[in-house]
């Protein structure tokens, strides 16, 4: 790959690669992503993210190694774009919602002035703002002491560009983005949190984009036209399709994902027999979460109760209501999920999110169905929560309890009460 040839425009520090990895490529590492250990992710106010290589502070890295697939990708990286000077050793995989974004900033003096970015599920656009000290100085910063240099002036194919002026570059899925020097240490990058983005201010739409003038047919591009003040304008709808997180928080909730989970489990009964734990397969979109289904009669259910189903105790006593002949029990561990269907902020989530929901077995071919309320005559259904200790702080293990209707509540870690459905500890 000749990275020259891929210079965004008129813009000598940027650099955007369309297509990079390939689709298979793209779902394999959107499986390692999401395959990762549920203490990889950190949760922000407006997005969450893993950190790998290491931890970066005041006096550089304090090293860990990347996993293989990780070095592989930065490695091919590095030797094929030759624009770092040593191996990449510091990676951020940051994850947004389609109205979610980060405001304009500088990743700071600890890394090496040029970063690549790859994008992987949902097309953005990244806008390029120059620094405050930049607008002020008038004139470029030197990383080496600091001093302020004359400007030179920015050309671009519709005439001049000017001096430090904002710019934006629309990022494809699959694609890769480059950006160094001035462009590191001059800009601020950022994405605006708004899922319908204008792309056609994008300075790479000519380049990046556009195929004799058409836009290529794209999985996860919306084309959507609108009025602006200048009479109107071009934009990408933000979405995902490579990932559980298909729609914005708002359009998918906890609830609909219940009733996507409810369908999938249905499926798992090819030739049904009672009391067997069938365990269902779920497509790469929903890699991480696990789902399996178990049928039952209501008045077996009551009397001998399930011993182990996956974490579960269910004790002697149970009863369904509406009441049903058969029903079908659903179980859910969203894995790395939890926190984005199920978020607490202030906490730390030591296990991931389990559910146990009960669905009418009249009709296996049924989906969107209401859940059955499940209650406890005596004992209370029992959760195992597997090596959960106490933490370093000397804060205790909790059990966070979700309801169907929205409700939270807090328990101790050894007392559970049965009309919870959604489980975890904190």
């Amino acid at each position: 790959m000749a990275i020259e040839e891929f210079v965004v425009d008129s813009v000598p520090t940027v650099f955007y690669v369309p297509d990079y990895v390939s689709e298979a490529e793209e779902e394999q590492l959107l499986k390692n992503i999401y395959n990762a250990p549920i203490s990889k992710w950190k949760t922000l106010k407006n997005r969450r993210l893993q950190n790998w290589g290491g931890v970066v502070h005041d006096k550089g890295l304090l090293a860990q190694c990347f996993p293989p697939w990780l070095e592989q990708v930065t490695h091919r990286i590095c030797t094929e774009s030759r624009l770092f000077p040593s191996a990449i050793n510091h990676v951020l995989i940051n994850e947004y919602l389609p109205d979610q974004g980060i405001m304009p900033h500088q990743d700071g003096p600890a890394y090496v002035p040029v970063v690549a970015i790859l994008s992987l599920g949902s097309p953005v656009i990244m806008n390029f703002t120059p620094h405050p000290s930049v607008k002020d100085a008038g004139g470029t910063t030197d990383s080496n002491n600091n001093t302020v240099s004359e400007p030179e002036p920015m050309y671009m194919s519709n005439g001049v560009f000017g001096e430090h002026r904002p710019f934006s570059v629309a990022l494809m899925p699959r694609s890769l983005l480059i950006f160094k020097d001035a462009a590191y240490l001059d800009y601020m990058h950022g994405i605006e949190d708004s899922e319908l983005q204008r792309y056609d201010v994008a300075i790479n739409v000519k380049n990046g984009l556009l195929v004799n003038g058409q836009i290529p047919a794209i999985t996860n591009l919306e084309i959507v036209s609108g009025n602006s003040e200048n009479g109107g304008s071009t934009n990408i709808r933000r979405t995902v399709v490579s990932t559980a997180r298909s729609q914005s928080s708002r359009e998918f909730s906890a609830r609909a994902l219940d009733s996507v989970l409810q369908e999938y489990a249905f499926k798992s009964f090819v030739r049904p027999r009672t009391g067997i734990v069938y365990d269902r397969k779920l497509p790469a979109n929903f890699t991480g979460i696990g789902v399996a289904a178990l049928r039952l009669r209501s008045g077996s259910l009551r009397r001998r109760g399930v011993r182990v189903f996956k974490e579960f105790g269910i004790p002697i006593g149970i009863f369904e209501q509406p009441y049903c002949e058969r029903l079908v029990l659903v179980y859910h561990n969203l894995g790395n999920w939890s926190s984005v269907y199920y978020p607490l902020p202030g906490y730390t989530l030591l296990a991931p999110v389990l559910g146990l929901l009960a669905y009418d077995a009249n009709d296996l071919s049924a989906s969107s169905l209401s859940e059955l309320d499940i209650r406890a005559s005596e004992d209370p259904i029992s959760i195992n929560f597997p090596n959960v200790q106490s933490r370093a702080d000397g804060s205790s293990p909790m059990c966070v309890n979700f309801g169907l209707d929205g409700s939270v509540g807090f328990d101790n870690f050894h007392l559970l009460t049965s009309h919870f459905v959604k489980l975890h500890s904190v």
